[in-house]
């Protein structure tokens, strides 16, 4: 497993690098300290060749932003400002064009049916970031403590902000209202779609269809993008009363400088930030939302607070707007109101050596000396947690693995201690309510001694003759976002002629499982020692009973026990969705039993590709 040392460097194993000034050989660290270059490995456009963050390598020129303002007002990654009024679910940014090695990304705004932002949901690499308002966030639907790296991303508390980064530089702010600023590395130029364009540097095309031709205005535009899962009843425009209209003299109050004029007031207090960040768009969003809201002040400090963090993210200062009058703060015991606090730098997680803190300040609640801030509250230091890959864990808290394999609490006397755990059989790994236990599944089908089957919808039937039956997977055609999986048994007469599950073969996307009770796993044919993490999010382990356990990240259990019993768990996402002897998971065992062809269900159910004779 050791790396390799080239031109006095050492790399770890599998490590891509540049070795020369310009970046013109990429070479890769093998197996056995062997480094392989390939020739005129020249930067792709919008990127050049430069050491950040003490890596050399080629890193985009520079990054491009959009913004998502109160649900309703947009500014493209080109700079095109519109106000889109709809209570859909859009895909704010996504890859629509990738290249090899892109780290691809999409981002959608979750809204309410008053056309309110409730959640980001930003998708890396096949890893699903939840930012709720609360705030609440979530990766791949179970519930995190704050701040968090795992996988391609790292999420961190800035202030009243949550900030997300990837390892490839795009970053997105939500500030748990209605703000949400997004910065894409310019190696995306022109690749990509959605409501924030396709940053190709001219705004005049922005409003593109996913079917290449131009909306001919916005409604259209957002209809286009509405996000899968969107509401049934959910639209664009602002019905039959039409969208709210301000005359001018009704604007001239909003416009003072003890209202929106803050904003763009050259002396005020953001006076700093306008070379940097244009307040005109945010001042323009500022006086609408209020006139249309008929001066409720709540929009004024939305609008205030989002211009704020606007101009921190952007690095400029601003000085301090909030009375106890007017915008105030509330702040939970033991922390003060701040106009440049970095929170996240003084946290139980930092202390721990948990990083992935922006360099900026953002205002917000700053924890008093000697205090430091853990999972949204400020405690003695003492008093800190502990951090468990790459996650921060308050004191008297527990994390169970993402297969139940292992439980591990944050003991305010032992710090972290980690003990096998395991589901038993006929429970499930699975996050309920954003947690994470075992379950009595839902979907289960099992096949207990004598090869009797009992379907996901609870009917009954008998293997009877020894072979390789097709007991589950999702049918060909359906739900293509649900990742695909297959699984055999191979059912085989013991020494006492009773028929048990000798094997099992479990087909993913991305290659196969077999395991063998009495002898182990393979993985892709070839044996893996156990436990072992295996294909892209599959791990397989072996029980302390003998049993085997194969789990998917996606929602597949397979039970494989000793004396043959077996056991196949899904979770209800794919109800009605399966195929196999198993049933079709659709709450009717009465649909379970039908053959076709003059074949009895089970035997419709042999596994061709396994089958030594045809019928």
């Amino acid at each position: 497993q050791c790396g390799c040392l080239y031109q006095g460097r050492y790399y770890v194993l599998g490590a891509t690098f540049y070795p020369g000034p310009e970046c013109e050989r990429l070479c890769e660290c093998g197996p056995d300290g062997q480094v392989t270059c390939q020739e005129g490995a020249d930067c792709e456009p919008y990127e050049e060749c430069r050491i950040e963050n003490g890596v050399q390598a080629c890193h985009p020129t520079g990054c491009g932003h959009c913004l998502a303002n109160g649900g309703l007002h947009y500014v493209t990654l080109d700079g095109r400002v519109y106000d889109l009024h709809g209570s859909c679910s859009y895909v704010l940014a996504s890859v629509c064009h990738p290249k090899p090695g892109d780290e691809e990304f999409s981002i959608v705004l979750e809204k309410n049916s008053a056309g309110d932002p409730q959640r980001v949901v930003v998708t890396v690499a096949g890893q699903v970031v939840g930012l709720a308002r609360g705030p609440q966030v979530t990766v791949d639907g179970e519930v995190v403590t704050l701040p968090v790296a795992t996988g391609h991303v790292s999420v961190t508390a800035e202030g009243r902000n949550i900030v997300l980064q990837t390892n490839k530089g795009m970053k997105v702010l939500f500030d748990g209202d209605a703000h949400i600023l997004m910065s894409i590395p310019s190696s995306f130029r022109g690749r990509l779609c959605g409501l924030c364009g396709n940053f190709n540097g001219n705004w005049s095309d922005d409003f593109v269809l996913p079917s290449g031709a131009v909306a001919p205005n916005v409604e259209a535009f957002g209809t286009a993008w509405r996000a899968p899962g969107s509401s049934l009843g959910c639209g664009e425009g602002c019905g039959p009363q039409g969208c709210p209209v301000c005359l001018a003299e009704e604007t001239q109050a909003y416009e003072k400088n003890d209202a929106c004029g803050k904003i763009r007031d050259p002396h005020g207090p953001f006076a700093a930030c306008h070379k940097v960040l244009s307040p005109l768009e945010y001042f323009r969003q500022c006086v609408y939302d209020m006139c249309a809201h008929k001066g409720d002040k709540a929009y004024l400090c939305r609008s205030l607070a989002a211009y704020t963090a606007a101009c921190q993210a952007a690095g400029a200062a601003v000085k301090p707007w909030r009375t106890d009058s007017v915008c105030p703060l509330q702040c939970p015991a033991h922390s003060h109101y701040s106009i440049c606090t970095r929170s996240c730098q003084g946290s139980c997680a930092a202390l721990s050596g948990l990083t992935g803190c922006t360099t900026r300040c953002f205002e917000g609640c700053e924890c008093d000396d000697h205090f430091l801030l853990s999972h949204g509250v400020c405690i003695p230091a003492q008093d800190c947690g502990c951090v468990h890959n790459g996650q921060y864990m308050p004191v008297n808290s527990s994390l169970m693995s993402s297969d139940c394999s292992e439980r591990c609490f944050c003991s305010p006397n032992n710090g972290l201690t980690c003990h096998e755990a395991g589901c038993p059989s006929g429970h499930v790994c699975e996050i309920q309510a954003g947690v994470r236990e075992c379950q009595a599944a839902r979907g289960l089908c099992s096949i207990s001694v004598g090869a009797n089957l009992t379907t996901f919808d609870g009917a009954h039937n008998a293997i009877s003759s020894p072979g390789v039956y097709e007991l589950s997977s999702r049918c060909p055609g359906l739900q293509k976002n649900v990742p695909w999986y297959r699984v055999l048994a191979d059912v085989q007469p013991c020494h006492n002629n009773d028929k048990i599950v000798s094997k099992v073969h479990i087909f993913f996307q991305d290659g196969l499982v077999t395991v063998i009770p009495s002898k182990g796993a393979w993985v892709n044919g070839l044996r893996v020692d156990l436990p072992a993490t295996v294909l892209t999010s599959v791990s397989v382990r072996r029980m302390p009973d003998g049993s085997m356990l194969v789990h998917q990240k996606a929602g597949v259990t397979v039970w494989l026990g000793k004396d043959g019993l077996l056991d196949v768990m899904v979770g209800d996402d794919l109800a009605a969705m399966l195929c196999g002897a198993c049933g079709n998971f659709d709450g009717d065992q009465t649909n379970d039993a039908y053959g076709s062809q003059g074949k009895t269900p089970i035997e419709k159910w042999r596994a061709q590709d396994f089958s030594p004779c045809s019928n």
